[in-house]
């Protein structure tokens, strides 16, 4: 245990963090702090206010005081109201029970306040720390104490958290590395034997030199070669043994790299292999396996070091931390959205499907689980991504809002190979096809496939179709790119009257039957719908700017109808952006018959029977009538 500072000794040194004006009158004396306390929001007339001026801020400033030095106001004039409150933590910020200081400052003449927000930390030994959780990070990542604290954090999770399964007897994957010798790991076939194991989340950064092929016999016999292997993995196999774990799943070395039956076979089990894990070390901070992941952090450079005034009196310190850091610096906060893993399509669903995580990142080492994410030792951590997996007893709508965010979130991602598209996300579909049951077509629900077939191609990421063939054309598999599956919730909500496009058959050949989420070799959609002739008109060629215009028959009767509507479109490619595409038609899906909304497909021919999408279309809200989707007789049309 760290000895605390006694109370005289820490009065001194808070006293010599401010200016005399702060320190004798505001805002730091006895009244203000329980003013600050009494806050009951962050509206700026709740709190501690005091007035000064601009020009003894900046002379303050001058002389080293840490409270005047966070007003930024080089050239202002005149005087300054500041109003302070202290306020339980925000927005996703752990550990519970951090507190945050809002202020208000508002110069003379300005109708406008600048608003700043600060989470509070302090350090083990700081008198502070009887009202302050937060702490400062670890850094060395190496050392036993961080160990200790990162197993305190898991330890905490498997005694206390009721949404966290506890961890079960479970059969080891086929292949594991034992780690019991660090120096000279080996691999280890399991023959279903039962254990518990860590399991590795990484970007491999370009192709290994070092991986299980042929070779499995020598790593088997003599082990792996800690000096030649990437240091990211040896980073691993260390991690792992210093957290009393014999065994540890790798791709690199736990599959048969040159084996397509065995990778077929182990990509079927991906989903098992990271959610038995007792843990999945991820290895966020890190671009390549080269990199590591075991190195120093840097220190988090607080906005200032503030006295502070306990509840029962006494007086320590503490460090302000900006909730709106700009930029991505490490020193100043953390964005986990910007750590390269999360660039990396496989590494999305290796940490959804982990139960347990210690993520390596590039602050310091976090904790995450099924109900939170923490820095180890109670540091303060910004608020994180965070996506988990549906269960069984979550409610409907907030699940299927998860599944569409999931392909917004996979898709925005990279893979360093395109026909892992459908298989990189195959884990993931599979643990919501236990919630949801249904069949999986190619990356849609056959049970919402009519909103389902919707989606979109973000504009900024659409790329040409790739050569090789990803999935029918109806999915957005089948093309690389950034994809926004729309919700339709408040489309669809009772009181509508929504017509429908019939689904007739739908069905996909897997490439492999142990992959049952995985890729597959082709597929087909057959709906009885109304098919209208479209055309594209293309504005400016040069930019790919095109308007998308459907051919209305004409009604005699009701006096309406003969004239081209346009409508908004969304094409799937570049090459689909342009005249090459040919002839079109347009496929309602569904529609509003009052009139608020129509989607459907833009379709081409394939052949002479079938078609194939390049796009979507929609009249949304009113704007565009969509009267016009029932005017052409239905016919069956086969999409593949």
């Amino acid at each position: 245990m760290v000895p605390q500072t006694d109370n005289n000794t820490s009065k001194y040194a808070a006293k010599s963090l401010v200016c005399e004006a702060c320190w004798n009158g505001s805002p730091f004396s006895i009244d203000a702090f329980q003013l600050m306390r009494a806050a009951k929001d962050d509206t700026q007339s709740s709190g501690y206010t005091y007035t000064t001026t601009w020009e003894s801020i900046r002379a303050s400033t001058a002389k080293g005081c840490n409270w005047c030095k966070i007003f930024k106001g080089k050239n202002k004039q005149g005087s300054l109201t500041i109003t302070c409150a202290l306020l339980p933590g925000s927005g996703g910020f752990t550990p519970i029970g951090t507190k945050r200081m809002v202020v208000y400052s508002l110069s003379a003449g300005s109708f406008v306040s600048s608003k700043s927000s600060f989470h509070l930390y302090t350090t083990d030994a700081d008198i502070a720390s009887g009202d302050i959780v937060g702490r400062d990070r670890t850094l060395t990542l190496t050392s036993p104490s961080t160990y200790k604290l990162a197993l305190d954090s898991l330890n905490k999770c498997l005694q206390f958290h009721s949404r966290c399964e506890k961890p079960q007897p479970c059969s080891l994957p086929d292949r594991v590395i034992d780690c019991s010798e660090v120096e000279r790991p080996k691999v280890f076939i399991t023959h279903g034997m039962k254990g518990t194991y860590a399991s590795l989340s990484y970007i491999w950064g370009g192709p290994q030199s070092f991986t299980t092929t042929h070779n499995i016999g020598e790593y088997i016999n003599h082990g792996l070669d800690m000096q030649n292997i990437p240091r990211t993995i040896r980073d691993a196999v260390v991690a792992v043994h210093n957290f009393g774990i014999r065994y540890l799943w790798i791709d690199a070395f736990c599959i048969l790299q040159d084996s397509v039956e065995d990778k077929n076979k182990q990509i079927g089990q991906m989903h098992r292999i990271y959610q038995n894990a007792y843990i999945t070390l991820i290895a966020a901070s890190a671009m390549k396996s080269s990199e590591g992941f075991l190195q120093d952090r840097p220190a988090r450079v607080p906005d200032a070091h503030i006295p502070y005034r306990c509840s029962d009196g006494q007086v320590g310190t503490v460090y302000l931390a900006n909730e709106r850091v700009e930029g991505y610096d490490a020193t100043r906060g953390y964005h986990d959205e910007l750590e390269p893993v999360n660039s990396r399509g496989w590494c999305f669903q290796e940490r959804l499907l982990s139960p347990r995580c210690f993520i390596y990142a590039s602050d310091t080492l976090k904790y995450h689980c099924q109900t939170e994410t923490v820095n180890i030792g109670n540091a303060l951590c910004e608020p994180i991504t965070g996506l988990r997996l549906p269960k069984d007893n979550d409610d409907a709508t907030l699940s299927r809002r998860a599944w569409l965010f999931m392909i917004w979130e996979y898709t925005r991602r990279d893979l360093t190979v395109p026909g892992d598209r459908l298989i990189a996300f195959g884990g993931i579909a599979e643990q919501f096809s236990h919630v949801w049951g249904g069949r999986y077509l190619a990356g849609l629900w056959e049970d919402t496939l009519i909103e389902d077939l919707l989606w979109e191609q973000q504009f900024q990421s659409r790329v040409a179709r790739p050569d090789i063939y990803l999935a029918p054309s109806w999915s957005w598999a089948s093309v690389l790119g950034h994809i926004t599956a729309p919700n339709f919730e408040t489309r669809t909500a009772s009181g509508t009257d929504i017509g429908r496009c019939e689904i007739l058959q739908c069905g996909v050949t897997l490439e492999s039957e142990e992959a049952p989420f995985g890729a597959v070799a082709r597929g087909h959609l057959k709906l009885n719908a109304h098919v209208h002739e479209g055309s594209l008109i293309f504005d400016d060629p040069s930019k790919g700017q095109l308007s998308l215009k459907v051919q209305v028959p004409r009604d005699d009767s009701a006096n309406r109808g003969g004239e081209l509507i346009e409508l908004g479109s969304r094409m799937d490619s570049h090459y689909e952006s342009s005249a090459a595409v040919g002839e079109i038609w347009l496929i309602p899906l569904m529609w509003d018959k009052r009139n608020s909304f129509a989607d459907g497909l833009i379709v081409v021919a394939a052949n002479e029977e079938q078609f194939r999408r390049v796009g979507c279309f929609h009249a949304r809200y009113g704007k565009l009538e969509s009267y016009w989707v029932e005017m052409r007789t239905k016919r069956v049309v086969t999409i593949i």
